[in-house]
């Protein structure tokens, strides 16, 4: 069973709202929380922090917008921790050099990020995570040597110590905290379908997973335990980063660390490796759940792309199959059909032998027009497969173009045919922008007109609808819409098959729709038919928004 499809439809950053101001406010209330939030995690007797959660949420930030905001995010940051410094009694200059540290540092770890990564970056690739680690390990490590002069010079505190504690303090809030809040920002549906399917497991493996972290971290010294016990979790977060997604592993990451921080802080837990002071026991806890971390992500990370990669492949391979499946069809009805006129041509070719042997001239013209339809027949033919065989190999470059401007292309190529039959066309106003080919497009829309007018019947006021209804997928709906003679339930998909038509003696080769249906899936969207007989035809389809 595939892990729960959390964090593989990422969603559009724009979605915060495209009003700076509302994010910014917003951005700085979380912030400043966060900010609160980490001085009160201070522990005594050695005032030695817990965690410092305003760095990784910084740092979210910072990959979740777009880089032309980050200089007013960043003045946000730089002003909250300089008031929550003053405010604490801090002196100014070293206030304002922790507002530059916890300012700076997520500014170069988040511009690394994206320099290297080059893309969205959602914590659901390896490379998001091993890029991550990297800032951590290099830019932690770099920048806490830096920052730890500030509480050095300023309060005469050990610089080694000090380094040592700025640097596991941070890197475990980034690799805490920033997965954390990008999966759930970025991510899908909470209640999926896997969600429901499993939700007893998820519901036993959350009473195992809190109840052992407890016992491990929160809980007071058992008599019976093993040195090695922490490290009995790696079982449960392993399960989560097979399991599950990357979003469900960052949060059983935080989880785990609030639970076990949270037991450092009321000092009951206890952690059998790191020393026995307060300020080594919470080093080797942070230790470790940095490890725990990476360990989790990079599995959870690792175990998603094979299974992406694995749902790729099985979609490939059923294309593949069907399209050797239409191959064959496309064999068999192409061999079929251009084998009409070769035989008129041939029997005809007969008749005009005979013909010209007993001088009868009138049957030879008969004959050779004949033979000239047939062959004019083979060439339509010839031309239309050509056509559909360039589709999806020969295109022009897409463009951002409005639905009305597309409209407008076609309706200007099938003018004279519309007045001819008397067809009355009604547009809605203010269709949306398409990304798409124009050329191609314009063939949809002039064929699907052609069918309206072509198979309008005996009509007193034939007349074509073209507008949107709705969006499917985000992708927005186009229909045609015509009151003609309609299409019978039985033929509603063979007409997008080749050479198939309603009327065998109409104009055309029957292809006119495959080579709709195969623009459109070109374009990534999908295109079908509803009808009534008698009472006209809707066909509707979509279209890849701007």
């Amino acid at each position: 069973m595939s892990p729960l499809n959390f964090d593989l439809q990422p969603a559009s950053t724009a979605n915060w709202s495209k009003n700076l101001y509302v994010r910014l406010i917003g951005f700085g209330l979380v912030y400043f929380l966060a900010v609160i939030f980490g001085v009160m995690l201070v522990t005594q007797p050695e005032g030695i922090s817990v965690i410092w959660p305003a760095v990784g949420v910084a740092l979210a930030a910072l990959l979740l917008i777009p880089q032309r905001d980050w200089l007013a995010f960043l003045a946000v940051m730089f002003a909250i921790n300089l008031f929550s410094n003053l405010i604490s009694d801090v002196s100014l200059p070293a206030s304002i050099g922790f507002a530059l540290a916890n300012t700076l540092e997520p500014a170069l770890g988040g511009w690394l990020m994206r320099r290297w990564l080059n893309k969205r970056i959602t914590f659901a690739r390896l490379r998001d995570v091993l890029s991550l680690v990297a800032v951590v390990v290099l830019v932690d490590g770099f920048t806490a040597l830096l920052w730890a002069l500030i509480p050095t010079l300023a309060f005469g505190a050990p610089y080694i110590v000090t380094w040592l504690s700025w640097w596991i303090l941070d890197g475990l809030s980034m690799l805490i905290i920033t997965p954390f809040i990008i999966t759930w920002v970025i991510g899908g549906t909470v209640f999926s379908r896997d969600f429901l399917e499993r939700k007893f497991e998820i519901l036993i493996w959350l009473i195992i997973l809190i109840g052992s972290t407890w016992l491990m971290f929160g809980a007071k010294r058992l008599n019976i335990y093993v040195e090695q016990n922490p490290y009995m979790l790696f079982p449960i977060l392993i399960w989560v980063a097979f399991r599950f997604s990357p979003r469900a592993s960052a949060s059983a990451l935080v989880l785990t660390s609030v639970i076990a921080l949270y037991g450092a802080t009321l000092t009951t837990g206890f952690f059998p490796m790191g020393g026995t002071s307060p300020r080594e026991k919470l080093i080797s806890i942070q230790a470790f759940l940095c490890v725990a971390s990476v360990t989790t992500m990079v599995l959870s990370t690792t175990f998603t792309e094979r299974k992406q990669a694995e749902i790729e492949r099985e979609k490939l391979i059923n294309e593949l199959s069907a399209k050797n499946a239409e191959l064959e069809r496309f064999t068999y009805t192409v061999s079929h059909d251009l084998k009409s006129p070769i035989v008129t041509i041939r029997g005809f070719l007969g008749y005009l032998i005979e013909d010209a042997r007993s001088g009868n001239m009138a049957r030879m013209e008969n004959d050779i027009q004949r033979i000239t339809n047939a062959t004019n027949k083979m060439q339509d033919l010839l031309h239309d497969l050509l056509e559909l065989s360039r589709i999806g190999r020969i295109m022009n470059a897409p463009q951002t173009i409005q639905f009305d401007d597309l409209l407008h292309d076609a309706l200007d190529i099938v003018h004279g045919q519309l007045e001819a039959h008397h067809v009355t066309v009604l547009t809605q106003p203010n269709l949306p922008a398409v990304h798409v080919d124009r050329q191609r497009l314009t063939e949809v829309l002039q064929n699907l007109l052609d069918n309206a007018v072509k198979y309008m019947g005996d009509q007193s006021d034939p007349h074509i609808e073209i507008g949107q209804s709705g969006e499917e997928d985000g992708k927005p709906i186009f229909f045609v819409k015509d009151n003609g003679i309609g299409i019978a339930p039985e033929y509603r998909e063979r007409i997008f098959g080749l050479f198939n038509k309603l009327d065998a003696k109409s104009d055309g080769t029957g292809i006119g729709l495959a080579l709709v249906k195969r623009i459109i899936e070109v374009h990534g969207g999908r295109i079908w038919v509803e009808s009534e007989i008698g009472k006209g035809s809707t066909f509707y389809f979509s279209l890849q928004p701007n």
